[in-house]
């Protein structure tokens, strides 16, 4: 077995390697060997002639706050897994061999702005850019990746596919401890609490497995996977993974709906590569985009969008349910509303604030998980264009738009508590076709 530090020496070996007919595959790392490496290496040495390992702790990853100073690494027991395993060659560069006062980067967006991404912004941008240097320098006709990485591993594919590399990516399954922990070299951090707290993670992910088989929802599905005990450690980090499985699963139901409503069942399917493509909408005209830009503004992203779609999708599905409508509130006093059922059995509530404002509140359950109230309810919420809270309420930003459905339906609860505004009878009830009968005073 070859240990290589320079780009020269690696590039000369591969080449003559090459010129020979040899196949050759890489399996990158960043040292401190562990089994999960071990089977990447095991599955290079099946499938190729020349096995090469990078050993190498790439700085443009990590963060300024980060453990790049106390990341472990053991060169000496890599080196003899590695040939135990039957490597060819391992590269271990330093990062001077590496990096030349850097100018030139590897991103991707949208796939690196979620999940890990969102708390280590610059990390899929240094993983992009060493991996891309690795392919360059060993021309591997496979790489291989765990799967235990997984958005790592999407985005490596994306980036392949969108530079042209010819290179096959390989994903490797998760090697994991015997209580069902992933293998990684950070695990040495864990403390006891955090180590006992990141099974359920797996724990989950085994108990969906289980389950999924017999048939079930998304939301449900997702709902039994929490009950696996409290995660107070692991909640915010991975709830923005929820909130997006959530929201992809809305979107589809949604224009699942709407295939059914418009016997279009060629419709295209919006796709992971194009999560905003509006493929059941005509283009939009110059003035349309442009309109529409302004009111998403400049600094919405695409995962933001997305969100935003799924909610002006929901809005409309909730519409096409209810039994009134804004124009109900016509001829109602200041302080009064009514409450009405629609079609699916949802509150409908409709009136006048107690400072003249019109508004339609409806409580559609167990919908977007980042609409949710303190009952769990998502709300659609119409006011007319003097209401102090119509331009938050139509924003382009989810969140905005979110704190300010909260803010309105706290605002009502409290004024029907302190009798700010008060209910009173109607004729209405759902799926009545006559929206004109009056208020019974």
């Amino acid at each position: 077995m070859q240990v290589t530090k320079t780009v020269e020496e690696t590039r000369k070996q591969i080449k003559a390697w090459k010129k020979e007919g040899k196949t050759v595959g890489l399996v990158p790392t960043m040292g401190f060997l562990h089994e999960g490496h071990a089977s990447l290496i095991k599955k290079c040495r099946e499938q190729n002639d020349i096995v090469v390992v990078s050993d190498f702790v790439n700085p443009t990853q990590f963060g300024p706050t980060e453990d790049l100073e106390a990341y472990p690494r053991d060169f000496e027991r890599d080196s003899k897994l590695c040939e135990s395993l039957g490597t060819d060659l391992i590269f271990c560069p330093e990062p001077s061999e590496m990096y030349h006062d850097p100018h030139a980067f590897v991103s991707i967006d949208t796939l690196s702005e979620t999940l890990c991404g969102k708390t280590r912004p610059i990390h899929f941008k240094g993983v992009c850019t060493v991996v891309t240097k690795l392919f360059h320098i060993v021309a591997p006709d496979r790489a291989y990746f765990g799967q235990k990485d997984a958005q790592q591993l999407a985005i490596i594919r994306k980036m392949v596919q969108d530079l042209n590399f010819d290179i096959e990516i390989v994903g490797c399954p998760i090697v994991r401890e015997e209580d069902g922990l992933a293998k990684s070299s950070r695990n040495t951090y864990l403390s006891d609490e955090e180590r006992k707290a990141a099974l359920c993670l797996s724990r989950s992910v085994k108990l969906g497995q289980e389950i999924i088989h017999a048939g079930i929802s998304a939301e449900e599905l997702l709902g039994k996977m929490r009950e696996q005990g409290p995660r107070p450690l692991m909640e915010q980090k991975y709830a923005d993974a929820e909130a997006r499985v959530d929201a992809l699963n809305k979107r589809e139901q949604y224009r699942e709906n709407q295939e059914r409503e418009t016997g279009t069942a060629a419709m295209e399917r919006r796709t992971l590569e194009n999560p905003l493509e509006r493929q059941d909408q005509p283009a939009p005209t110059q003035n349309a985009a442009d309109s529409e830009k302004e009111a998403h503004g400049s600094n919405t992203d695409r995962l933001d969008q997305a969100m935003i779609a799924v909610q002006e999708g929901k809005e409309r599905e909730m519409d096409s349910y209810a039994t009134v409508s804004l124009a109900d509130s016509k001829g109602m006093e200041n302080g009064q509303f009514f409450s009405a059922k629609d079609k699916l059995g949802n509150n409908q509530y409709v009136g006048v604030d107690k400072d003249g404002h019109a508004f339609r509140l409806t409580e559609f359950h167990n919908l977007n998980p980042d609409g949710k109230t303190a009952n769990g309810q998502f709300l659609r919420i119409e006011v007319e264009e003097n209401h102090p809270l119509y331009k938050a309420l139509n924003s382009g930003s989810i969140k905005e738009r979110i704190a300010a459905q909260q803010q309105f339906y706290k605002e009502f609860k409290q004024s029907c508590t302190d009798n700010e505004i008060t209910s009173v009878k109607t004729s209405r009830t759902a799926g009545s076709a006559d929206r004109s009968s009056g208020v019974e005073r």
